[in-house]
């Protein structure tokens, strides 16, 4: 009696030994081989897909997965991300290149800064006398009160001085800007010498221009 063996054809064995393989769970598919969904596939040169007739690839995942994960940290040209974490492309800020010492006016597409100029401050002193215990000087229209003070003229007698009991910004009008420093003397000299004689309150009035 012959007994016959029959080779399986070399198809046949490749098909048993990928069936074989998924089964395991270890590479299911090699170079030049069948892609195996749900099995961990390797392959020893690029594997390209392409659609003639529109996208080639769309990746779906379960909510709050990726639907797409990488092992490598290099850029990959020509993959742009329309946005990231929430924010469009054009709403992220950009790295500044440089500093301002003033307000920043602009930040270019490479990231140059362009700074605004310098405010211009213009400062004015605005005098006022001192008479009947009390004076004022108020700034000109246009101006900020920045500060101001008083200036008595020198007494050597402590019995004949003047003392000031305010300095301090006040409103010209009710409700208005603090655009006037006041002073008031609180005298305890008989004579008031240091009211009698020119005594002057002064306010310190600044523009930006």
């Amino acid at each position: 009696m012959k007994i016959r063996i029959h080779r399986p054809r070399h198809a046949t064995i490749v098909a048993y030994l990928a069936l074989f393989v998924a089964g395991t769970g270890t590479a299911a598919a090699a170079t030049g081989g069948t892609f195996v969904l749900g099995r961990s596939n390797a392959a020893t040169t690029v594997t390209s897909l392409s659609n003639s007739n529109g996208t080639a690839l769309s990746l779906s995942s379960k909510t709050g997965t990726p639907p797409l994960a990488v092992s490598s940290s290099t850029k990959v040209t020509r993959l742009n991300s329309d946005s990231l974490d929430g924010l469009d492309s054009s709403s992220l800020q950009r790295k500044t290149i440089g500093s301002c010492t003033t307000a920043l006016k602009s930040i270019s597409q490479s990231g140059a800064t362009t700074c605004a100029a310098a405010p211009k401050l213009t400062t004015t002193i605005v005098t006022g006398q001192i008479d009947n215990l009390a004076g004022s000087a108020k700034c000109p229209s246009g101006t900020v009160l920045t500060g101001g003070g008083y200036q008595l003229p020198f007494q050597g007698d402590p019995a004949k001085r003047d003392y000031v009991r305010k300095s301090a910004p006040t409103q010209s009008g009710i409700g208005g800007a603090y655009d006037t420093w006041s002073v008031v003397l609180d005298p305890t000299a008989a004579n008031n010498y240091q009211v009698n004689v020119p005594s002057t309150v002064y306010a310190i009035c600044t523009a930006i221009g």
